[in-house]
């Protein structure tokens, strides 16, 4: 229920009504919304960023164009976040390279060379 309360306050669920109790009261509709929600926050969405997609009208169709321009933006994080992984990675293995049969220390010349020599098969 917590979760569904953030999506209300973040206005992705369209009007919220509260009853005599003090209770948030959600239009039906809201559930194929919170199951969109759900789906789009596992493939990566950050949910602030969700708002540009869904219209704050529960009723009304999302346009073609919309579409694409959220995917685009969202293909471009994927493209820069997979980007930084190659780079953790390269980091990574260098290092594990550096230390293959090693014992002792290093010195910040000799990671730094390494890293270099991984950074350029990137």
């Amino acid at each position: 229920m917590q979760t569904v309360r953030l999506y209300a306050d973040q206005g992705l669920l369209g009007s919220v009504t509260r009853s005599v109790g003090g209770y948030r009261q959600f239009d039906p509709r809201v559930l194929p919304r919170i199951r969109l929600i759900r789906r789009l926050r596992g493939f990566g969405c950050p949910l602030g960023d969700l708002s540009r997609l869904l219209p704050a009208d529960l009723g009304r169709p999302v346009s073609a164009s919309r579409i694409r321009a959220f995917l685009g933006g969202l293909e471009a994080e994927h493209v820069r976040r997979m980007a930084m992984s190659r780079c953790a990675l390269a980091f990574t293995r260098g290092i594990r390279a550096l230390l293959s049969g090693r014992r002792g220390t290093l010195t910040e010349d000799a990671i730094l060379s390494r890293l270099e020599a991984e950074s350029a098969h990137l």
